[in-house]
């Protein structure tokens, strides 16, 4: 069991928030914290805490058996974030290595884990006896939190008198990256739990939600607001703290096995909420069920907020959903999309909030459980068919995520030091604060996958009475009938139960099932990476054998995908599964791979295909009456092949087979990922003949087949069409499906009862827009046909929305557009080509019918948008940005901004305009005004499309814009954690670990070049260490220890040392060493008598001092810019030091 740092036990926490403004975005209260000390030693405290104005800190001693009580005592404080800025020295070489090194160093002297804290708060003497003597200390902190820039947002619209409209107003909290501590001092510790209780004072007509039960509802004096008094008996942590304040409307749903359920929204969106949540009791049933166990809150709120943080957010008893979820009956596509959603935000209140996880090196715990009983749910709602697809795609993100950007390591705590760590990624994976959005988002996908795993080796009954034993245990411990503080010295017995480790969950598997399971950890979470399997196969008619290889080859190396592990990946080892399928029946045969390859020999149970066989057994136990087997060879009684059938490895497949053997496969196989996996594979070029042709038609006619499968292999015929020049038969099966004859006729009316035919409709016109002749235009059918189904669409008679179905059909208008033969800006309109001017017309008539009927979330709109910077981007019409600007303007739907920022950013990749990439930060990035989804979905955006690469300098490549990035990075977003990240990746993309290409090298600095033959440096930059736990020095815990030079320990560039066979791609400048952090940083009130600390002088790094002094100093003119470009071309190891800044040899 992993021992807490901390020398005391939180015991239960008060908030009180006194009073809110919207109009000032501001709040009021205090918070108590109930102590237990662990230790007759303890002489101080460290809170977490950002962004707040502490007013003063209370302490008092609980009265002791005698009733002795000594009076509170305000006490002095310290306040220190060194997160604030990163950096502190001014470096001109804007170096992200650096940063990620410092960047790490910052989040860990502030570590609740470690005893860390931003508030330090000395105990006085007179309370030292009462401390030894164990008895319980509660600290009073008086706070104000204004104008927050993360961890409460506020949604303040203003109305027609410019006043903030009170009828709409709400805000509310995130729960990212242990964000408590943006608006509450508090000890921000996945490991910290206690009761807590929440009293928060409202205007009179909004409402307050926060986890726990409601015990009362009280009216202030005045009678103006009230306060709403809620109490959570089961142990949290702060990080599962959460509230929301609005204007909202409740509606109360059925009980929910015990529970009372209450759901809240926006006043509008009443009707669409009753419809969004009716399913949820079945889902909470089905949980209850599978888990063997109830919901282990006496109540669950569900909250629906505008400009959300997160699409959904959970708290201990309460989610936080946006309102993009909310729909009504007509809609379709968004009904399966916030089922899954939701039903994930309700498992995450049994693994995640309930059960919580002991450190972040075990986050993919309570992640991965929770998103794997979501995916049940899934299987049980959507069925077994889009639960495989569900895995299969989820798998092939992993895998392509692993391969071109970064391997994911679900446990950190299990490499060898951090060194190991940053050699899988280059910033650090043991805090919350350091990962990226998208590490995290592949992250949980991992984490469920593996649980998913660990489910297909104990069975599925088995892991279900694990859970079940998970919180069973958890919940022996009830506390929610007493409602009184936790009794001091009880915590250890309890603790464990509610906090998740790896050890811990393999000592109960082993307990109760007699089986150990680390192998499976060691393979899959302790080690980054996943399997590339190659199967390729021989048959040996006259032994009637078939050998069989498999291969685990490493992919190619990413270029430019931001530091990929394709060279540093491991091999996979272990068992195989392999799928025969023949005639007498599917055979399955493991196979051992170890570090090269597994090659064996598998005998052939089907002897001959003389004898006649009517039936087939296939793999799902269906039979197969008298299959065509085609062109398959006459002596072969080797149907297909299939490597990992069950999908019980983390793994990228590529399967080496005949032609006949992918259409087989394609026609009879049962299993969805296969049938998609060989419409894939059909695509390659030398598959491309007209028996695959008929075998993908014969998948699209047939309604029996997944519509997903059928949706794939419409896109398979239209990539194998066009050179095989069967264009023509092609569209009147696609005219079939719609029941018209030719591209001129009128299509019957919609009708979208059958859900399946639905989404087939509103696929094939996507598809049909990828036909191209062989001079890479689309044939003049298709737009005509799409553009005829635009103009007759008739949905008077449908039950559902025409809206998705329409936005899809002006979606395949955009692909089929081909570039202008000449570019035209004058009088543009009257030169267009007559399929161009028709196509503009439509799509204008939508937009404009947008602003009298409104498509659900405005699908039409961006759609329409999308079509007019392809116009742009093609030469039709003048590339301008104005109407783009216009929707991307705060007031226009979220979904239309984002559309419209995406098209401006792709203007900016384009066309290089720097006033748009201005324009864009400005408005966006850079404004602590903009909603904080749209500001990291910009730069989302902007990683996605950059506006250049590294090593491809362009006019957009300026040290401005290197200043505006490293001010944002440095100390613009020290709050929000996740816009931080997600700046740091876009840095890295544009300008790798080191210093900017752009960036002109600093003043007075001596440049070493290494080259071989010559002095050898093997100089590397002290391993980042986060301050150990608390000591008797009460400097130890605030001193940035270690820092060194600016060579960042992570990443490829690790050593310069030729010997260890490490080269180095950028030129690497040491940055003169920044002061360490100590208690002389932090903001001490003017009459405190707490000792500041000296700050100790950086160690000197010798051994590149020795080689300074060894290795001659360039020429002036070796710095100018043709030798320096020289240099890196040639991959030179370059080194610099600052004259003023050099050791002592």
């Amino acid at each position: 069991k992993m021992q807490s740092a901390r020398p005391y036990n939180l015991c239960q926490q008060t908030v009180c928030i006194k009073s809110i403004s919207f109009r000032t975005k501001s709040i009021v209260g205090y918070t108590e914290l109930l102590l237990q000390p662990l230790t007759p030693q303890l002489r101080k405290v460290k809170l977490n805490c950002k962004q707040c104005t502490v007013y003063s800190i209370w302490l008092e001693t609980l009265p002791d058996s005698r009733g002795h009580q000594q009076t509170a005592m305000e006490a002095s404080f310290a306040f220190n974030d060194p997160t604030m800025e990163i950096c502190r020295a001014e470096m001109k070489q804007r170096n992200l290595a650096f940063f990620e090194q410092r960047h790490e160093l910052a989040v860990g002297s502030v570590d609740p884990d470690s005893n860390n804290g931003e508030i330090l708060v000395p105990l006085p003497q007179d309370l030292w006896p009462a401390v030894s003597q164990g008895r319980q200390l509660r600290i009073t902190v008086e706070f104000s939190l204004q104008q927050p820039q993360a961890g409460l947002y506020f949604c303040s619209p203003l109305g027609e008198d410019g006043e903030v409209d009170m009828r709409s107003a709400h805000c509310f909290t995130s729960a990212t990256g242990n964000s408590t501590r943006l608006w509450l001092p508090c000890i921000d510790s996945c490991s910290e739990l206690c009761q807590w209780r929440l009293e928060i004072t409202v205007p009179e007509d909004m409402v307050a939600v926060a986890p726990g039960d409601l015990l009362e509802t009280v009216y202030t004096q005045d009678l103006q607001s009230k306060t709403y008094r809620y109490f959570l008996a089961q142990p949290t942590c702060a990080p599962n703290i959460g509230f929301a304040i609005g204007a909202f409307e409740l509606e109360t749903g059925p009980p929910l096995s015990g529970a009372t359920a209450s759901y809240f929204c926006p006043p509008p969106l009443v009707s669409l909420m009753k419809h969004t949540v009716s399913r949820l009791p079945d889902c909470l049933a089905f949980y209850e069920s599978l888990l063997g166990v109830r919901l282990p809150y006496g109540s669950l709120k569900l909250v629906f907020v505008d400009q959300a943080y997160e699409t959904v957010q959970s708290y201990a008893s309460v989610i936080l959903a946006s309102v993009s979820l909310l729909h009504s009956a007509r809609i379709v596509d968004q009904a399966i999309e916030s089922r899954r959603a939701l039903a994930l935000a309700l498992a995450q209140q049994f693994f995640g909030c309930y059960i919580g996880m002991q450190t972040f090196s075990d986050a993919w715990l309570p992640q991965g459980i929770s998103g794997h009983i979501a995916a049940l749910y899934q299987r049980k709602v959507f069925g077994h068919n889009e639960y495989r697809n569900y895995i299969s795609d989820q798998m092939s993100q992993v895998c392509h995520y692993e391969s071109t950007r970064h391997e994911v390591l679900l446990d950190p705590s299990g490499a060898a030091g951090p060194d190991k760590q940053s050699a899988v990624t280059p910033f650090c994976l043991r805090f919350p604060q350091t990962v990226p959005p998208d590490y995290a988002a592949i992250y949980r996908s991992k984490a469920m996958l593996v649980i998913r795993l660990l489910g297909c080796k104990l069975g599925e009954e088995v892991l279900q009475y694990v859970l079940n034993k998970l919180i069973t245990l958890a919940s022996s411990y009830d506390p929610s009938l007493q409602q009184q503080p936790l009794q001091p010295g009880t915590e250890q017995s309890w603790r464990p139960a509610f906090l998740l480790s790896s050890q811990a969950l393999l000592d109960l598997i082993l307990a109760l099932t007699g089986k150990n399971m680390q192998y499976l950890l060691d393979q899959w979470v302790t080690q980054p990476g996943h399997a590339r399997l190659r199967a390729s196969f021989s048959i040996n008619k006259k032994r009637n054998l078939i050998a069989l290889e498999i291969r685990d080859d490493p992919p190619v190396a990413a270029s430019g995908g931001g530091g990929g592990g394709g060279g540093r990946r491991r091999r996979y080892t272990g068992a195989v599964a392999v799928s025969l399928q023949e005639l007498d029946g599917p055979f399955t045969h493991t196979l051992k791979l170890d570090e090269s390859a597994a090659v064996s020999d598998l005998p052939c149970h089907t002897k001959s295909r003389k004898i006649k066989r009517r039936k087939v057994l296939l793999s799902n136990g269906d039979e197969l009456e008298d299959p065509d087997l085609g062109k398959l060879e006459s002596d072969c009684s080797l149907l297909w092949l299939r490597v990992d059938p069950e999908m019980q490895l983390i793994r990228h497949v590529e399967i080496v087979q005949p032609e006949p053997m992918w259409h087989l496969l394609l026609r009879y196989e049962r299993c969805v990922a296969s049938q998609m996996a060989a419409c894939r594979a059909l695509c390659q070029p030398c598959f491309h003949s007209r028996e695959t042709w008929q075998a993908l038609m014969e998948v699209v006619r047939d309604e029996r087949q997944y519509y997903r499968v059928r949706m794939q292999a419409c896109y398979a015929l239209c990539m194998i069409s066009g050179p095989l020049d069967l264009l023509e038969p092609l569209m009147a099966v696609f005219l079939s499906l719609f029941g018209a004859k030719d591209t001129r006729s009128v299509t019957p009316a919609n009708d979208f009862s059958n859900l399946q035919r639905y989404f087939l409709l509103k696929e094939v016109p996507l598809c049909m827009s990828l036909l191209h002749t062989a001079q890479g235009v689309c044939p003049p059918e298709v737009p005509e046909f799409i553009l005829n189904l635009l103009r007759f669409n008739d949905n008077s008679k449908n039950i559902y929305a025409d809206d998705y179905y329409r936005a899809a059909l002006i979606e395949s208008l955009f692909r089929t557009v081909s570039p202008a033969a000449t570019v035209t800006t004058e009088n543009f309109l009257a030169k267009l080509p007559k399929p161009i001017a028709a196509l503009l017309e439509e799509v204008t008539r939508h937009m404009n019918l947008e602003k009298l009927m409104p498509s659900y979330r405005m699908v039409v709109t961006v759609k329409c948008l999308r079509v007019f910077r392809k116009l742009q981007r093609t030469g039709y019409i003048p590339a301008d940005i104005g109407i783009f600007k216009s929707y991307a303007a705060p007031g226009n739907y979220i979904d239309v901004r984002l559309a419209a920022m995406e098209a401006v950013v792709n203007h900016i990749k384009c066309a290089k305009d720097a006033a748009a990439l201005a324009w864009l930060l400005d408005s966006t990035v850079c404004n602590p005004a903009e909603e904080a989804s749209v500001r990291h979905q910009a730069v989302a955006m902007l990683t996605i499309q950059p506006p250049f690469l590294r090593r491809k300098r362009g006019q957009l490549d300026t040290p401005e814009l290197v200043e505006r990035l490293w001010r944002l990075l440095n100390t613009e977003l020290s709050a929000d954690c996740r816009l931080r990240c997600s700046v740091a990746s876009l840095y890295h993309l544009l300008y790798g670990r080191h210093r900017p290409k752009c960036t002109p090298l600093p003043e007075n600095f001596l440049v070493l070049n290494v080259r071989e033959g010559r002095t050898k440096i093997a100089q590397r930059a002290p391993t980042p260490t986060p301050a150990p736990a608390d000591t008797d020095d009460d400097n130890a815990n605030f001193g940035l220890t270690g820092a060194g030079v600016g060579l960042g320990s992570s990443g490829d560039e690790a050593d310069v040392d030729d010997d260890l066979d490490i080269g180095l791609e950028d030129d690497y400048e040491f940055a003169p060493d920044e002061p360490p952090i100590d208690e002389a940083d932090f903001v001490w009130p003017p009459d405190s008598s707490f000792p500041a600390a000296d700050a100790a002088a950086p160690a000197a790094p010798a051994v590149a001092a020795a080689a300074a002094a060894a290795t001659p100093a360039l020429d002036e003119e070796m710095l100018d810019d043709g030798d320096r470009d020289a240099a890196e071309d040639d991959e030179d190891e370059i080194f610099g030091y600052s004259w003023d800044n050099l050791p002592d040899c």
